[in-house]
């Protein structure tokens, strides 16, 4: 009789565990579906521009070899006007977060907006597009990698792991917040077509591409804010700040509540490893 009770007993447990299991399985995969969708539909909106732009330049590379340039009484008004630099001593990734940041400020308040949109203003009459944001000489590796050296999908495999495992390196180690954030969408999007440019798959021991991308991301994020400035008073961390462009309900969170949320903890698990990866493979020679 005890045995038959034994017997009841388990087989309601497994149910039960299984149902759980199924429940946290299904409840990730939307919760990331929702994630990158809306991420998408966000990068789609406020980054149209700067997307095509890109994509053109791959494209006439070879047509349009000379960058197009300032004349030197402009230029010497665009770098004039970039100082005190905010985000990056490098002029062309200064310019370049601030054409990138005017966007996400039209949308998502915040003190850090109040400069950036009145900076804008006064480089606006000679900055009007991606492709005037080109104009603005780079003078770090860094700058001069996201100006002429962005990896693209119409490379040959090879050539695009070089260029995308490079810039990674280079994004980890400048230690800048505003680099890091922005920059983890692009190798989110950039996809593995071409083969993955360090072995995610491997070190999560999953073969979920999508999943993967997604870890990388939050990865760099969750990097990108230990090095954050000191958050002022009733605002959000910078990198949430930034998330709540295309997820209105973490606004207003700080980056801690928005990670223990939004991540189920078997992720929060795999961007804690991923990041340890990352630091790693940042240090390497």
């Amino acid at each position: 009789m005890n045995d038959g009770k034994f017997k009841v007993w388990f087989g309601i447990l497994v149910i039960v565990i299984v149902i759980i299991l199924l429940y946290r399985v299904l409840t990730v995969e939307t919760k990331n579906a929702e994630t990158l969708k809306a991420i998408t539909a966000t990068k789609q909106a406020t980054e149209g521009e700067l997307l095509m732009s890109e994509n053109k330049d791959h494209q006439n590379a070879q047509e349009e070899p000379s960058e197009p340039q300032l004349s030197e009484k402009e230029l010497s008004t665009v770098l004039q006007q970039l100082q005190p630099h905010q985000f990056h001593e490098d002029p062309y990734i200064e310019a370049k977060l601030l054409f990138e940041l005017k966007s996400a400020c039209k949308r998502n308040k915040r003190q850090l907006c109040e400069g950036v949109l009145s900076r804008y203003q006064t480089l606006e009459p000679l900055i009007k597009n991606y492709a005037d944001v080109k104009k603005v000489p780079a003078m770090t590796e860094l700058g001069q990698m996201l100006k002429h050296g962005m990896a693209s999908r119409s490379e040959q495999p090879e050539v695009f792991r070089h260029k995308a495992r490079k810039l990674l390196k280079l994004v980890l180690n400048s230690d800048n917040a505003y680099v890091i954030s922005y920059e983890s969408l692009y190798f989110l999007f950039s996809g593995d077509a071409h083969g993955e440019i360090i072995p995610i798959s491997q070190w999560l021991r999953s073969q979920d591409s999508e999943y993967n991308r997604m870890v990388l991301m939050y990865s760099l994020l969750k990097i990108a804010h230990g090095f954050e400035p000191a958050v002022i008073d009733g605002e959000s961390d910078f990198v949430v700040s930034m998330i709540c462009n295309w997820r209105d309900s973490v606004c207003g969170l700080s980056f801690d509540d928005y990670f223990q949320k939004e991540l189920m903890p078997g992720m929060q698990k795999d961007v804690d490893l991923l990041v340890t990866h990352l630091r790693a493979f940042a240090n390497e020679h």
